[in-house]
């Protein structure tokens, strides 16, 4: 064997080892140089998430959208792959993100971008994440504009099978799926990442990014429980986890023995 065919042999092995771990980018090139936007749009098999394996897309490093059912004969993973590559097609045309909104197609809620298919949104995704099909097209859009840069969408009105107020809104509530965990009797009475004394009975929160004094409304997906948190810490440092809430937040969500919970964080602003 020369060295050229062990080298040719090798990156073969690699390329099938990375495709069977799920996490090779989409349009990965098996030879020369990857492409930009080849590089940019990422599947990730099966993730494990409230009980359920989902297809994650990343832009960016940016969890853009989560697929959790079939939809036309296609399993949730078929879709993340012809979602992905849509979305490198659309990369390489260098169109600007601003196209990128929810739009009704054929009779289906769908992300397009130009005027072309994204994605479509499935009754399971959508119910599994506490939306209606028509929020979580906005949420999607949503989530890929910020990726890109772009300015997101201001929270439309879904009346008589359309979206109206469909413009741009710097001041818009952003809506994110997460998972939350919660603190308290270890920290009673000390200082928070703001200054404040740490109450454990206080509706407050720490988050690792969101200004203190951001007020997060917070949906626990498995109980439909809601509450209303402030930002006044940092954390939660743990893999995985993006909220972190005060005893009394959690027991209000109900999920103070499960310790862990998928919820739906409404980021309304500092107030």
């Amino acid at each position: 064997m020369t060295k050229r065919t062990g080298t040719i042999a090798a990156s073969a092995l690699m390329l099938a080892a990375l495709l069977a771990l799920g996490g090779v980018p989409i349009g990965m090139p098996t030879g020369g140089a990857p492409a930009a936007a080849a590089a940019a749009v990422e599947v990730r098999h099966a993730v494990p998430l409230g009980g359920r394996l989902v297809e994650e897309i990343l832009l960016h490093g940016q969890v853009v959208v989560r697929l959790r059912g079939p939809l036309g004969g296609l399993s949730a993973a078929e879709r993340g792959r012809i979602v992905a590559q849509r979305l490198n097609d659309y990369l390489r045309q260098g169109k600007e993100p601003t196209t990128i909104v929810p739009q009704v197609l054929g009779g289906q809620i769908t992300v397009t971008a130009g005027g072309r298919l994204l994605v479509t949104v499935d009754q399971i995704s959508a119910g599994a994440q506490g939306f209606g099909t028509p929020d979580l097209a906005v949420a999607w859009a949503n989530n890929l504009r910020r990726a890109m840069g772009a300015e997101t969408l201001s929270t439309p009105k879904w009346t008589d099978g359309r979206w109206t107020a469909l413009a741009p809104d710097e001041d818009v509530t952003q809506t994110v799926v997460a998972v939350a965990s919660w603190y308290g009797p270890g920290f009673q009475g000390r200082p928070t990442a703001n200054g404040e004394i740490f109450d454990q009975n206080a509706m407050t929160a720490a988050h690792k990014t969101l200004p203190f004094g951001t007020k997060v409304m917070v949906t626990n997906l498995r109980t439909g429980n809601r509450v209303v948190v402030r930002i006044n810490d940092r954390g939660p440092f743990v893999e995985g986890r993006t909220i972190d809430l005060s005893r009394n937040a959690a027991a209000a969500l109900d999920m103070l023995g499960a310790g862990v919970e998928v919820v739906r964080l409404d980021i309304v602003g500092p107030r």
